[in-house]
C-alpha cells in the first residue's frame, strides 16, 4: 500500500467514498469500491448507508505506515462483507449467507471494546476470544421510499385499531337499528327516512366520542393511571396518538351528521307544506346554526392541528385547539333544541343526551386544569441560566414541591409573555439533585422570546458573566474537549460556550408536573439500551446523570447491570452541551457498566476533515468531540447491534428506550421483534427478550 493512503475501514458497508485530496469535498461514486492503492487518497464511508463506519486516528504524514492486517473490500454477493486477510476470531461462510463471529466473553459490545481502534466488523485485529460461537443472521434494513409512508403492521396496533373500530361500529349499529325499528319514532321515520338512523347513529358516536377525548389530555389522571395496574394492559404512552385518532373519528362520524341531516331537512321541509324552507332549516333555524359553528370550529381545530401548521406555528395551534370550549357549549346546545321529536311525548324526552356521557370526563378535566393552576403557582426559583452554542438555553429551576423521576416532563408558562401557554420541557436533572434543570432551544417565537427575557440572545448572553465548561456532574471545571493533548476541537462555537447569565431580575415562571414517562422504567430492568436521535437525546441525560449518582451509592440500582447508550446525531456542535455530560461521564470511570456510541450523520466540513487528519492520534481522545471513545460516521447497524446484545445478554430481558423520528422507532421495532427469537449455532434460542418503549414528543 503506498504510504500516502489513508483507508478507512467500514463495518458492513458497499463501498468507499473518495476524498480525492484531504479536506477537500467528499465524492460519492456511482459504483462499487474504487480502486486502492493511487496516491493521496483518503477514504471515508459515505453518510446514506445503513452501518457505521470509524474514522481511524490519522499519523503524521512523516511516519512509516505499516501495511494493514486487513483492508477494506465491497459486499460480497448476498450482502456479507469479505476481508483480503485472515481474521482471527472471525470467519465467513462459503455460501456468504451468514457471517460467524466469535463474541468476546466480556459484556461489550464487539465493536466497543478497548484498546486500538475497531475496523472490519467491528473486531480488534489480532484479538483472541474464547466466547462461544454464534449466527448473526444478515437482514436487508428497510431504506427510504414509497413503502415508508405506509404504517408498520404490529399487533399492538392491529388489536388498538381492531378494538376502536368494533367500539364504533356497536355504538353505530346498535343506535341505527334503534331508530330504524322502534315505534317511538314511527313519525320521524316515516317522514325523513332511513337517513334518520344515519344522523342520530353518528351523532351518539360524536357525543360519546366527544366526552371520552377529554380523558387523553388529562395528563394527571394518565399519570395516576400509569402507577396502577391498568399500565401492565394499556400503553399510556400512547395517549397522544390515541387522542388524534379519537379526534379523526369524530370528523367522519359529523361528516355522517351532517349528510344525514341534509337529507332530513329537506324532507321535513317538504312535508310542512311551504311553512318552512330547507335553506332556513339548514342555516338559520337554532339547530342549523349551532350545527354550522360546530362544524366551523372543528374544522379548525383539525387544520391547525396537522403537523405542517403545528410545529412552526405552535402557538397557532395552541390558541385554535381551546377552541372546544365553545364547541362543547355549542355540543350541549345543539341537541336540545328536539328537531327529531318522538311519538305521543309529552316532551322532547331522551333530547339532550350529551351532558350524560360528559359530565364525568368533564369533571376530571376540570379538575385536572385547577391543579395545574393551583401547582403552577407554587414558589419556583430561577437559579440559573447557561447560554450554550446553537441556541440551546439551560435553565436550573429551584421548585422544592416538585419530586421528579428520571427522565420525566414539566410544562412550563412564562406569564409575562403569554398567561396561557405552556409547554412542555423534559427534565435533563437527575432525581437526585437539589434543582431540576431543563435544555432549550430557541427554535419558535415562544422559545426566543423566553430566552431574551432570561438575558440570552441568538448570539453572546447579554450581561453574561463567562465562565469555563462546568462538570453536569460536579460543580467543578471542565477542560474543552478539544483542548486535551494539545488537539483543538474540530467543531467551533462563535462564542464561549458556558456562559452563566445573572439571574437578577429574571421572569416569574410557572412548572406544572411532573409527568410520566417511559424512561421512568430503565431501572426496573438488567440491561437497557438507550438510542436517542437528535433531539431525542434529551430525556437520556436525566437517566445517565441518574446513573453516575447510583453508582455511587450500594443497592441504588435496584436490577440495573448493564446499559448501553446509543446517540445518533447529524450535527454534534448542535448538542454540544450533552457532550458535556459524556465527557463527564467517562471521567468517572464507570467501566464495564456504561457504553457509550455516538454516530455522526452529516456531512463534515473541510475544516473539520483536516482537523480530523491533522489532530487524531492512535491513543488520544478523538478529535471531533474530545472523548475517549470514538465517534463513529454513518448510521448504526441495528441488525447487528442488537444480534450482538442478543448473544452476550443471554436469557435475559433487555429494556430497548427510544425517543427520536418514526422511522427510526420502526426500524428498532422490527429489530427487537427479531432478536427476541436469534438462536445460537446449535439452534437453541438464545432466550433474550427485547422490550421496546418510545418516548412520545
Amino acid at each position: 500500500m503506498d504510504a500516502n493512503n489513508y483507508h478507512i475501514a467500514s463495518r458492513n458497508y458497499l463501498g468507499p467514498v473518495e476524498v480525492p485530496e484531504l479536506g477537500g469535498p467528499l465524492v460519492r461514486p456511482d459504483t462499487a469500491a474504487a480502486p486502492t492503492g493511487e496516491s493521496n487518497v483518503h477514504r471515508m464511508a459515505s453518510r446514506n448507508y445503513l452501518s457505521p463506519v470509524e474514522l481511524p486516528r490519522f499519523v503524521s504524514p512523516s511516519a512509516s505506515l505499516a501495511q494493514p492486517e486487513a483492508v477494506f473490500v465491497p459486499y460480497g454477493e448476498h450482502g456479507v462483507a469479505s476481508t483480503a486477510s485472515s481474521l482471527p476470531g472471525r470467519q465467513t461462510s462459503h455460501d456468504s449467507e451468514t457471517t460467524i463471529i466469535d463474541l468476546p466473553s466480556t459484556g461489550h459490545l464487539p465493536y466497543t471494546a478497548g484498546g486500538p481502534r475497531p475496523y472490519l466488523q467491528g473486531k480488534d485485529v489480532g484479538s483472541e476470544s474464547t466466547a462461544p460461537t454464534v449466527v448473526v443472521p444478515v437482514q436487508k434494513s428497510a431504506r427510504r421510499g414509497t413503502h415508508a409512508l405506509i404504517p408498520e403492521i404490529t399487533l399492538e396496533r392491529t388489536f388498538f385499531y381492531t378494538l376502536w373500530f368494533l367500539i364504533q361500529l356497536t355504538i353505530f349499529l346498535s343506535v341505527g337499528i334503534y331508530y330504524l325499528t322502534t315505534n317511538d319514532y314511527k313519525t320521524a321515520r316515516e317522514t325523513m327516512g332511513p337517513t334518520l338512523a344515519l344522523s342520530r347513529a353518528g351523532a351518539y358516536c360524536i357525543i360519546i366520542d366527544a366526552s371520552f377525548i377529554l380523558l387523553l389530555v388529562s395528563r394527571n389522571f394518565l399519570s395516576y393511571l400509569r402507577s396502577t395496574f391498568v399500565s401492565r394492559y394499556i400503553t399510556i404512552d400512547k395517549n397522544i396518538h390515541a387522542h388524534k385518532v379519537v379526534g379523526w373519528t369524530i370528523v367522519f362520524m359529523t361528516f355522517l351528521h351532517v349528510f344525514g341531516h341534509t337529507f332530513n331537512l329537506t324532507h321535513v321541509a317538504a312535508a310542512s307544506a311551504g311553512a318552512v324552507t330547507g335553506g332556513w332549516l339548514f342555516f338559520l333555524s337554532p339547530v342549523g346554526i349551532t350545527g354550522n359553528l360546530m362544524v366551523v370550529l372543528l374544522a379548525i381545530m383539525v387544520t391547525c392541528a396537522m403537523a405542517r401548521i403545528r410545529r412552526p406555528h405552535f402557538e397557532l395551534f395552541y390558541y385554535t385547539h381551546h377552541l372546544f370550549i365553545p364547541f362543547y357549549i355549542l355540543l350541549i346546545a345543539h341537541g336540545s333544541f328536539c328537531v327529531i321529536e318522538a311519538d305521543n311525548a309529552p316532551v322532547c324526552r331522551g333530547h339532550p343526551d350529551f351532558w350524560k356521557f360528559f359530565l364525568i370526563p368533564a369533571i376530571i378535566y376540570l379538575v385536572e386544569r385547577i391543579t395545574r393552576e393551583v401547582r403552577g403557582r407554587r414558589p419556583t426559583q430561577i437559579s440559573r441560566v447557561v447560554q450554550h452554542p446553537s441556541r440551546v438555553v439551560q435553565i436550573q429551576i429551584k421548585k422544592e414541591s416538585l419530586k421528579a423521576k428520571t427522565g420525566q416532563y414539566i410544562y412550563i408558562n412564562c406569564p409575562e409573555i403569554s398567561r396561557h401557554q405552556w409547554h412542555p420541557f423534559t427534565l435533563t436533572s437527575a432525581p437526585e439533585d437539589d434543582f431540576i434543570s431543563i435544555h432549550m432551544r430557541m427554535a419558535g417565537d415562544w422559545t426566543r422570546e423566553f430566552a431574551e427575557r432570561l438575558g440570552c440572545s441568538s448570539g453572546k448572553a447579554k450581561g453574561a458573566e463567562p465562565e469555563k465548561r462546568f462538570n453536569p456532574l460536579r460543580s467543578r471545571t471542565l477542560r474543552r474537549p478539544g483542548g486535551r493533548g494539545g488537539a483543538p476541537a474540530a467543531a467551533t462555537s462563535e462564542f464561549n460556550p458556558g456562559e452563566v447569565v445573572k439571574t437578577f431580575g429574571l421572569p416569574r415562571i410557572m412548572v406544572d408536573g411532573p409527568f410520566g414517562a417511559p424512561t421512568e422504567h430503565v431501572f426496573d430492568y438488567e440491561v437497557a439500551v438507550l438510542v436517542g436521535a437528535g433531539i431525542g437525546v434529551t430525556p437520556f441525560a436525566s437517566v445517565l446523570k441518574s446513573l453516575w449518582y447510583r453508582t455511587t451509592q450500594p443497592g441504588k440500582l435496584a436490577h440495573l447491570r448493564k446499559v448501553y447508550f446509543i446517540w445518533i446525531c447529524r450535527d454534534i456542535q448542535a448538542f454540544e452541551w450533552f457532550q458535556d455530560l459524556l465527557v463527564a461521564l467517562e471521567e468517572e470511570n464507570l467501566g464495564d457498566f456504561l457504553e457509550v456510541r455516538a454516530y455522526l450523520t452529516g456531512r463534515l466540513s473541510e475544516d473539520q476533515i483536516r482537523n480530523l487528519a491533522i489532530h487524531s492520534t492512535e491513543e488520544g481522545p478523538d478529535a471531533l468531540t474530545g472523548r475517549k471513545t470514538p465517534t463513529y460516521f454513518g448510521r448504526p447497524n441495528f441488525d447487528q447491534i442488537f444480534a450482538d446484545i442478543a448473544a452476550q445478554q443471554l436469557r435475559k430481558k433487555v429494556g430497548v428506550f427510544f425517543c427520536g423520528p418514526k422511522p427510526v422507532a420502526t426500524t428498532l421495532k422490527r429489530v427487537c421483534r427479531t432478536y427476541s427469537s436469534a438462536q445460537d449455532t446449535n439452534g437453541s434460542n438464545t432466550g433474550t427478550v427485547f422490550e421496546f418503549h418510545k418516548e412520545h414528543f
